[in-house]
Parts: C-alpha cells; sequence; structure tokens
C-alpha cells in the first residue's frame, strides 16, 4: 500500500526539476554610491565586471581630470577605491569617450531579469549565471551601426557553456551558445 501510495505522489508530482543556483549580486548601490562620492556627477563608467562569486570591479572616468579612469572594488563585502587604473597602453580621449557610459543608462533592477531571459533565449533553464559585464562596445565582435552599452551575461550548466548580450533597455543583441 505505501508503495502504491508512493508511485501515486510521484507520478502526479512529476520529475524533480532543478533551479538554477543563484547569481550571488553584489550590494550594487552601494558600490555606485561610494564612486559617486568619490567621482562627483555624472558617474561616468568604463566598464563593470562581477564575477561568479559576487566579486565586482567598476572602472570609472574621473570628472576632475577626463583622461584619467578609476576603479572601485567590492570583494567578500569590503569596499575598496578609488585606485589607479594602469592600462598597458593608454586609451585616448576619443577611446574613452566611445567607452563611457553613463551610469544614469543603467537599472541594475533588471539584472535579475536578464538573467532569466539569457536562460530562456540559450534553451538553458538550468544554467548557472557565471559572470556578467557591462561596457559599451560593438555587438558580438562584429562592426555595428550602434555604439551600445552592452550586458554580457555568461551562463554554463552541464553540456553547454553560452553568453547573450543584451542593450540596457533588454533587447537582446546577440547570442552563442557552445
Amino acid at each position: 500500500m505505501r508503495r502504491c501510495l508512493l508511485a501515486i505522489v510521484l507520478l502526479v508530482a512529476g520529475p524533480a526539476v532543478a533551479e538554477p543556483e543563484p547569481f550571488p549580486l553584489p550590494d550594487l548601490a552601494r558600490l555606485f554610491d561610494a564612486a559617486r562620492d568619490a567621482m562627483g556627477e555624472p558617474l561616468r563608467i568604463y566598464s563593470l565586471e562581477i564575477s561568479r562569486d559576487g566579486d565586482t570591479e567598476l572602472l570609472v572616468r574621473r570628472n576632475d581630470r577626463p583622461d584619467l579612469v578609476d576603479w572601485f572594488k567590492l570583494e567578500d563585502g569590503e569596499l575598496t577605491g578609488p585606485d589607479p587604473v594602469k592600462f598597458e597602453s593608454y586609451p585616448t580621449l576619443a577611446a574613452l569617450d566611445y567607452h563611457e557610459i553613463d551610469a544614469r543608462e543603467v537599472d541594475l533592477a533588471a539584472l535579475p531579469r536578464l538573467f532569466d531571459a539569457a536562460r530562456r533565449k540559450l534553451k538553458m533553464p538550468d544554467a548557472s549565471i557565471t559572470g556578467v559585464t557591462l561596457e559599451r562596445r560593438d555587438s558580438g565582435g562584429f562592426l555595428t551601426y550602434e555604439n551600445a552599452a552592452i550586458w554580457e551575461v555568461h551562463l554554463e550548466d552541464a553540456r553547454h557553456d553560452g553568453y547573450v548580450q543584451f542593450d540596457t533597455h533588454g533587447r537582446i543583441l546577440h547570442d552563442e551558445r557552445e
């Protein structure tokens, strides 16, 4: 009788569905506020990178010296910065202008929606998010007609790796699954 009940319960419940591993979003508001306090307004982002363990690097242009970039780090809850960025080959002002993202364009609250959209687009519903970047560049490495600020969401599951690129409005620009 117990076996029969267990079989009925399993039949009704269906197969167990693995939930994707949650991506540890750090306190990005705290990081952006610290950068604003140090750099002033407008906050001009060069790039943002969030790793699988939640460590985050935010590179911003200085308002008092637009030819310079500083970084702020959030690691294990500890905030550091501003620290000067030393590029191997320092970009020109034109290159810095090209890469600049106004922080007012960035909707940090949209990240969980982008994660879900990336899983759907790549047909990887159980995938873990392995990293997130934000920078201004051409989508997919190809020349395009837009110089977009691009969120790139990296995913992996047991069989595939992939990424999806979004503009700051959540529109999918490019995707790849390997």
